[in-house]
């Protein structure tokens, strides 16, 4: 099954995921550094000013200018940037934050330990799973593993479980074949809330 990332530099972020990996290494960053990154990405065309973020992070909240301090050095800390260097963020004194560097949407394979399980009760059960996702907005299901779980039913008799696995891959492959790659601004608002 693939997943779509955002890529910029040595880092890869997961918005669905809510996750961060900076040459390889996986991590789960707090809420608000992973908020302030994708607040950046989205809005890279322009500086975003102080006030904005604020409204963007902590909406409803007035925050100290130390707390604002403290989650800029946080996430440069995660992207292994720093003030000066400012090889993602660019700070413009007095007025607010920029993305800088170019970002990528790409196709990764997602980890491998959601393979399948073994057996046909494991394959009916990640069938159920399966479908579920099948009805999502964008495809995320991979075809060939709803061919293998129908495989499995077959090989274990049954029938009206392997039919339903490979009517599903079906519907998976005429989504999938409609399908659009949102732009990187569109899937930053995946993310969940």
């Amino acid at each position: 099954m693939k997943r779509l990332l955002l890529r910029s530099r040595e880092i890869e972020i997961d918005p669905i995921g809510r996750t961060l990996s900076r040459n390889g290494e996986l991590t789960r960053p707090p809420r608000k550094v992973l908020d302030l990154i994708l607040c950046l990405i989205r809005c890279r065309e322009v500086v975003v000013t102080k006030e904005e973020i604020e409204r963007e992070i902590w909406p409803g909240v007035r925050v100290s200018k130390a707390s604002l301090r403290w989650l800029l050095k946080e996430v440069r800390r995660r992207l292994g940037d720093n003030g000066t260097e400012q090889r993602y963020i660019e700070t413009t004194r007095g007025y607010g934050l920029r993305w800088i560097a170019e970002v990528l949407l790409i196709e990764a394979d997602a980890d491998p330990s959601d393979g399948l399980t073994s057996g046909p009760r494991a394959a009916a059960s990640e069938l159920a799973i399966l479908t579920q996702d099948a009805s999502a907005a964008e495809p995320e299901v991979d075809c060939g593993k709803l061919i293998r779980v129908a495989e499995t039913q077959l090989l274990a008799g049954n029938f009206s479980e392997a039919r339903d696995a490979l009517r599903s891959a079906a519907d998976v492959a005429e989504r999938i074949a409609s399908y659009e790659k949102p732009s990187i601004d569109e899937f930053c608002r995946q993310s969940p809330a």
